[in-house]
């Protein structure tokens, strides 16, 4: 018997099932059967079923069309699996869909699941936005705002009696009622904050449908659930202003968070400032523009990142083309770009100069410009039409929404490994010719072997937005110093003389709080003193939780431990997991505690940090060009443009 059944109605939906059909067909997950009800289809729906029909498929037809819930109901009477899983005939699943919600419900032990999900177009399948789901909802919470989207839901019936699931013959928010009618009973809905589904809006006569169903979720409220006026009005006010947050295309919302996060007093005075260094880019610009500039940009207080190592490229390849490289004055490495010849100065005069008339814009900080509010319009707008390229800061292994097409129009987005590269043109809405595979400009630094014959250890926690003071970041280093100040670690690397060093994320830095680290071997570095490039061709073993930097130190061939203490929480509240799940696609053992990290660091060590071969094949099979040539490409790219 499968352990899932999958619930799918399906009524003219010609134009989509196929790809419906398609996504439950990938599923890694492969226990299941699917159990299809055509409704009464007078289209091809059908005709396409059959073209994919296997033993796994039951075929239900009805006599007559009775809408999605009856049909439900239907299927569900069918059903031989433990798991109710139910979807809809125009939605698309992830094919991790299944593997990554089993999982979850196992180990929280619930019987009510469902997932967060992506809202996108049915004309072009063009990405909207993202809508992320609450841990737990109740009763009072899906009266107050209907997250629960159909076809990310799963329930255990082993948990929820089978024959409560019975949805009301009701053409529109049958599934409302149900859901409501469960949670009534005690039981709690619990939301994975995943995208595992791809919900499409804006069919044919979906706005009516869209109206009709605000006036039937009043309905509800009435007939079925019995709320008094009052109650009504109240819950009804929390509908509505949920309703439009989850339609608001990516994202009002969020765009307003982000254009406030920019905004600073050096922006206000910008704002005040940008007229007079418009006309003065105009007076001043023609030879600029003559000379065809580049403008290369990122962190202005460091020079130790891609598009540093991009710059040196060309002043020592290729002096014909007029680069130049930002930087603040007073970083530590201003004098090590200077010796390049070509350097801007952080905000100077200059900078707005030729920064507003340059041939090209290369960047690896979305925001790397003299003022980041005002670019962001201007760029996003294409009212400044100079080509912008993205180097990257690292390989991009989560799905960051802020660098979709829509939100940066980059020119040209630089991709370090191949799955990143597929996976960003698929899912992030750039132009195919917009995104290319080169590998990362700081990979022609790293080394396999490094010059050193002492043993490093380099510590990289990455930063959570939710750390936003110092008692924020004391809770969370707390994890790490259970680590460094553990017995057996510290003995570890004493005994064999082993340097320790720590690099906190910059993000983090201003929440630093003095914290008591036992061992001299063990060195809490400011991210300002060191070169990190130098620490990772230095390391012999890094640690980290979710740093990309882990990605360098793959390609170096060196062993990685992923310390991961609060998985659900960095997935929940900071960033939504891409193409790459550290458990199947990592280069190292996950661990969620410090003794399991200790133990494999003895491993390690006694083992000469040799590593095994089961990460050793995917860190070869990720990084499939390694010939110091990354640089070369970004350039033959660059000037296809």
């Amino acid at each position: 018997m499968p352990n899932v059944s999958i619930i799918l109605p399906i009524y003219n939906s010609e134009k989509y099932v196929e790809s419906t059909l398609k996504s439950v067909l990938a599923q890694t997950y492969t226990d299941w059967e699917l159990i299809i009800i055509d409704d009464c289809s007078t289209d091809r729906s059908m005709e396409i079923v059959d073209k994919y029909k296997n033993e796994k498929f039951i075929i239900i037809k009805n006599s007559e069309n009775v809408g999605p819930g009856i049909s439900r109901n239907r299927g569900i009477e069918k059903a031989n699996g433990k798991y109710i899983a139910f979807i809809d005939s125009d939605d698309i699943w992830n094919e991790r869909k299944l593997e990554y919600q089993l999982n979850f419900m196992k180990d929280k032990e619930i019987g009510f699941s469902f997932s967060g999900y992506e809202r996108i177009k049915c004309k072009n399948d063009k990405y909207i936005r993202n809508v992320e789901v609450p841990e737990i909802v109740e009763y009072e919470d899906l009266l107050k705002n209907t997250i629960i989207l159909t076809s990310t839901v799963i329930i255990d019936t082993s948990k929820i009696n089978k024959k409560i699931l019975v949805f009301e013959k009701l053409r529109m928010s049958e599934d409302l009622v149900l859901f409501l009618k469960i949670l009534k009973q005690g039981y709690t809905a619990y939301g994975y904050n995943y995208v595992l589904i791809k919900y499409r809006v804006g069919k044919k006569n979906d706005f009516k449908k869209r109206l009709y169903s605000i006036g039937n979720v009043w309905r509800v409220y009435k007939i079925y659930e019995k709320l008094k006026f009052v109650d009504r009005v109240k819950n009804y006010f929390s509908y509505i202003k949920n309703a439009l947050k989850k339609r608001i295309p990516m994202g009002i919302f969020e765009r307003i968070v982000e254009i406030k996060n920019l905004i600073t007093l050096k922006e206000v005075f910008d704002l005040f400032l940008f007229p007079f260094f418009f006309v003065i880019s105009i007076l001043l610009g023609r030879n600029i523009k003559h000379k065809k500039v580049w403008i290369i940009e990122e962190n202005p207080n460091e020079a130790c990142d891609n598009g540093y190592v991009f710059f040196k490229y060309l002043r020592e390849n290729r002096k014909d083309i007029n680069a130049y490289y930002v930087i603040n004055k007073k970083s530590k490495d201003y004098e090590k770009v200077n010796s390049l010849g070509n350097i801007i100065n952080n905000y100077s005069l200059k900078h707005w100069i030729y920064y507003l008339n340059a041939d090209k814009i290369i960047i690896t900080q979305k925001y790397a410009n003299p003022s980041p509010a005002i670019f962001y319009i201007l760029h996003k707008k294409n009212i400044l039409k100079i080509p912008r390229i993205f180097l990257q800061h690292g390989i991009m292994l989560s799905d960051i929404s802020a660098f979709y097409y829509d939100r940066t129009k980059f020119r040209l987005f630089i991709c370090g490994a191949k799955k990143e590269f597929e996976y960003i043109k698929n899912k992030f809405g750039y132009p195919n010719e917009n995104v290319v595979y080169t590998g990362l400009a700081r990979f022609d630094n790293l080394n396999s072997q490094k010059e050193q014959k002492n043993i490093e250890f380099l510590i990289c926690p990455t930063w959570r937005n939710w750390i936003r003071n110092k008692n924020d970041f004391k809770n969370f280093f707390e994890n790490y110093l259970k680590l460094l100040n553990d017995t057996k670690f510290i003995e570890l690397i004493e005994k064999n003389n082993i340097k320790v060093n720590i690099v906190i994320h910059k993000k983090l830095k201003k929440f630093k709080t003095k914290v008591y680290i036992k061992s001299k071997n063990i060195i809490l570095n400011n991210n300002e003193d060191i070169n990190i490039q130098d620490l990772i061709n230095n390391a012999d073993l890094m640690i980290t939780d979710y740093s990309s930097i882990s990605c360098d130190m793959a390609y170096r061939l060196k062993p990685i431990i992923y310390y991961q203490f609060d998985k659900n929480d960095f997935r929940k509240k900071h960033l939504v997991e891409g193409f790459f799940s550290y458990e199947s696609d990592g280069f190292g053992d996950v661990e969620k505690s410090a003794d399991r990290i200790v133990e494999k660091v003895k491993y390690y060590i006694d083992n000469n940090f040799k590593v095994e071969e089961k990460y050793y094949g995917k860190m070869i099979k990720f990084f499939d060009m390694k010939d110091k040539n990354n640089c070369k490409r970004i350039l033959k790219e660059i000037e296809k443009i």
